[in-house]
């Protein structure tokens, strides 16, 4: 019976989350359906996600890391960028509403920086995360710059993955 509240419980919340085709007035930006059918990628829309970033060194980014880890995007703005990609109701458990340019090197929680990334195709969050866990050592470490992790981030972070893991077996060239 506590299993069947949960089950209503989680697709009431993804129906109260869904998302609509409509233009948004926030930001003039047009909805793209970039998730279904054939013109899916595993990189962002860079017309809606072009990437924002806070800081640009090592010191300004752990100034404000805390910060910026506290003010997360909300519902509201998740739903806006679910919208926004064309992401229809129910679809957003195959989607995790990620930074392009990761918060632990400099990015910011503008929504010009998040993207509905997929969770289970192949090149998903898992290769991004781990990238991004790469990238934040190597700035601590001193080994890379701010702004060269940045770049390795955008346009397309596949590029940088395969740089410094190899390309996964089965996986599409980027």
């Amino acid at each position: 019976m506590r299993a069947g509240f949960l089950a209503v419980g989680v697709m009431g919340f993804l129906l109260a989350a869904g998302c609509s085709n409509s233009p948004t007035p926030a930001t003039g930006r047009v909805p793209q359906n970039t998730v279904d059918g054939e013109g899916y990628s595993e990189l962002p829309n860079m017309q809606l996600t072009p990437g924002a970033v806070r800081a640009t060194d090592l010191a300004s980014v752990e100034a404000t890391e805390a910060e910026t880890e506290a003010g997360r995007p909300t519902w509201d703005v998740k739903r806006q960028v679910y919208a926004e990609y064309g992401i229809t109701p129910g679809r957003g458990l195959r989607f995790e509403i990620d930074h392009l340019q990761d918060i632990a090197t400099g990015g910011s929680n503008d929504i010009g920086n998040l993207w509905p990334e997929p969770r289970f195709d192949v090149w998903n969050a898992y290769d991004k995360d781990k990238l991004e866990m790469y990238l934040f050592h190597a700035t601590r470490a001193g080994e890379e710059s701010i702004p060269d992790a940045q770049a390795e981030l955008v346009p397309d972070w596949r590029v940088s993955y395969i740089k410094h893991f190899g390309k996964p077996a089965g996986y599409p060239d980027p």
